[in-house]
């Protein structure tokens, strides 16, 4: 019985810091995703620049810049959603983390709203 009361102590333990560690993992993961924004939005302002010295004078690589813009501009708006997606997850752990505090909170008033009347009707008696 005590290797089992250990085995679940571990699991609560577990369970209360996971939250904690899944929200800065996620945080994590935006930070780096608007790290590579900033540097995919450098790249589209080079190529675009590229793409307009050669509008006459190289043919060749005007439509490779046009491509390889268009490419980053799709991986941009993908890495946008992946943070919308990201934050909305954020905040749902925030928001269960929030719930589960409010309920042991009322789990506790309950228990005291309990003892208190039982006091008070054994004071009547």
């Amino acid at each position: 019985m005590a290797l089992l009361a250990k085995v679940l102590r571990k699991k609560s333990k577990a369970k209360k810091g996971a939250t904690s560690n899944a929200l800065q993992k996620i945080e994590k993961n935006i930070t780096s995703l608007k790290i590579r924004n900033t540097k995919i939005g450098k790249k589209i302002g080079k190529y675009s620049y590229t793409e307009e010295e050669h509008v006459s004078s190289n043919r060749r690589k005007r439509p490779t810049a046009l491509e390889r813009m268009r490419r980053l501009e799709k991986e941009l708006e993908k890495n946008d959603e992946k943070i919308s997606k990201l934050e909305i997850h954020a905040d749902a752990l925030e928001h269960a983390a929030l719930f589960a505090e409010v309920a042991k909170t009322l789990k506790f008033v309950s228990e005291v709203l309990k003892n208190a009347q039982t006091v008070s009707t054994m004071g009547m008696v």
